[in-house]
């Protein structure tokens, strides 16, 4: 059974795009067909018959990047609006530095990227204390990667701490397990209702026509 993945980053100074890198080796690993992305390249079509969605971004200010933000505001919307990402799998990945070693509101960034994520019907993959790297990169809704030492001195990617990209590479990895589980589920019946009235068959008419070709792309379970 394929199982296609969006891996979707954002990343400042290589890190994210070096953690991405990882865990879509985890994901291929597993058996998926991955397309990894920097979000500014992405498209309405790259989530044609997705199985999964996986968010990566670094930590600024406490909050996800301003360019994943226009990525889930602009690309992710029409997911929310037409439901053609319900009961798919998802996952979120953070890099970042900060003072101190708490994580510098990694665990903000991640909640909000997984917040809009639940509003499209995924379903969350979460990052338990079991998985291997979880003693340098654990944080329970995703992993996350320091890329500063210290005191502060910024690392480069190739760096980071092998143990933090194994993290990510077995978040990858079961990321797709869980969408491959999910999809043999939505083959043998739907797995979410499906009878809300929103949208209307008017408002999606209506929506259909103004987006075109930029509106749905996946297909409902």
């Amino acid at each position: 059974m394929s199982i296609q993945l969006l891996v979707a980053y954002d990343t400042s100074d290589g890190h994210c795009a070096y953690a991405g890198q990882h865990l879509a080796r985890g994901a291929r690993a597993a058996g998926a067909d991955v397309r990894l992305r920097q979000v500014t390249s992405c498209h309405r079509s790259d989530f044609r018959d997705l199985d999964g969605l996986i968010l990566g971004s670094p930590v600024h200010q406490r909050g996800m990047s301003w360019p994943m933000k226009k990525f889930i505001d602009e690309l992710c919307e029409p997911s929310w609006f037409y439901d053609d990402m319900v009961g798919r799998a998802c996952g979120v990945f953070t890099t970042g530095g900060g003072h101190g070693n708490v994580g510098g509101g990694c665990e903000m960034a991640q909640l909000s990227m997984l917040a809009n994520l639940a509003a499209m019907g995924c379903v969350m993959v979460p990052f338990p204390k079991c998985t291997r790297g979880f003693d340098v990169a654990g944080m329970h809704w995703g992993p996350h990667i320091r890329v500063t030492s210290d005191d502060m001195t910024p690392l480069q990617p190739h760096e980071l701490p092998e143990e933090a990209l194994d993290a990510v590479y077995h978040h990858g990895a079961a990321i797709c397990r869980i969408a491959e589980a999910l999809k043999r589920r939505a083959l043998d019946g739907q797995l979410f209702d499906a009878g809300g009235r929103f949208p209307s068959r008017e408002v999606l008419s209506v929506r259909s026509d103004h987006d075109g070709d930029a509106g749905a792309q996946g297909s409902r379970r």
